[in-house]
């Protein structure tokens, strides 16, 4: 389970049993491999399942008070709001046995629109290609892209069917010129 809390969250409320504490109280809010989001005790059903070798993302927007959550690179919606205001930190915990997790990048920054355009930039490339790869950008952008929004902007795993359109395509420049006419519209 992976989410946001704060100070109060109870960690050691039950230190003798496995317990999913996320979302428990009302002081943290999080997300389940069953894709069940947990908050006050209640959870509901948010996305589908997680398991291993799945990269979630989490998003905390203290802007706009909400979280969002990621499924391999890919917005699966906006779990919770009205959390402005509120000292937050990053969680994660488990129950099951050989469970691991593990944390690729973390970053703090203020929202903005350079990071609003890089996530619709996100949803209109297709998965699978780099978005500073296929977008015709001055070089000075795509290398401060690459340096900073590289875990939003970098292509995706490919799933079994696009590694079949992928066999179907004699060459990147099929996809290339997919994406760019996806992007002229």
């Amino acid at each position: 389970m992976v989410g946001v809390g704060t100070e109060h969250t109870g960690l050691n409320r039950n230190s003798h049993t496995f317990y999913s504490l996320l979302g428990k109280d009302s002081e943290s809010w999080g997300l389940s491999y069953s894709g069940a989001a947990h908050h006050m005790g209640e959870s509901r059903r948010f996305s589908s399942r997680f398991g291993q070798g799945s990269i979630v993302g989490v998003h905390l927007d203290m802007w706009h008070g909400k979280v969002v959550f990621y499924k391999n690179r890919r917005p699966i919606g906006v779990a919770f709001t009205g959390l402005q205001a509120k000292q937050l930190y990053p969680m994660a915990c488990s129950t099951a046995a050989r469970s691991s997790m593990r944390i690729i990048t973390t970053r703090s920054f203020p929202s903005s629109l350079q990071f609003l355009c890089c996530q619709k930039m996100r949803q209109i490339v297709p998965e699978q290609l780099d978005v500073t790869e296929v977008l015709p950008l001055p070089p000075g952008l795509r290398t401060f892209l690459k340096r900073n929004l590289y875990w939003l902007l970098q292509a995706g795993p490919l799933t079994q069917s696009m590694r079949k359109r992928n066999r179907s395509c004699n060459s990147d420049e099929g996809q290339l010129l997919s994406c760019k006419k996806l992007c002229d519209h």
